[in-house]
């Protein structure tokens, strides 16, 4: 009974969290949880709450690249490559961020 619970409330957590706009079956696994941890750390580093992008994945494309639309971000890769896309991840939670960070930072230069 406590592993169903378990169970059930980590499949919740985890479904509150998808941050792809268009999850596809080409997404590697770990992808998701590359960008979750790469939020999370982010919102650690900074003492913010933890980023919320919307970010679509495409793999195939002609070079690795960070894009910023209107309301999301496109990560294109060549192909899957974890390193690659970890630095992306971390690059699109940190614009994310940015609402939360400029204003803590201009806080503490006017403290200086």
């Amino acid at each position: 009974m406590r592993t169903l619970i378990l169970f059930c409330l980590l499949t919740t957590a985890a479904s509150a969290q998808q941050l792809f706009t268009q999850p596809s079956q080409d997404t590697p696994r770990e992808a998701e949880s590359i960008l979750i941890a790469s939020c999370r750390i982010v919102g650690e580093r900074f003492a913010i709450p933890m980023p919320n992008p919307r970010v679509e994945l495409r793999l195939g494309e002609k070079v690795d690249s960070v894009e910023t639309a209107t309301d999301h971000h496109i990560i294109c890769l060549r192909r899957w490559n974890k390193t690659v896309f970890t630095r992306a991840a971390i690059h699109v939670c940190v614009q994310a961020a940015e609402p939360d960070i400029v204003p803590m930072l201009v806080h503490k230069l006017r403290d200086h």
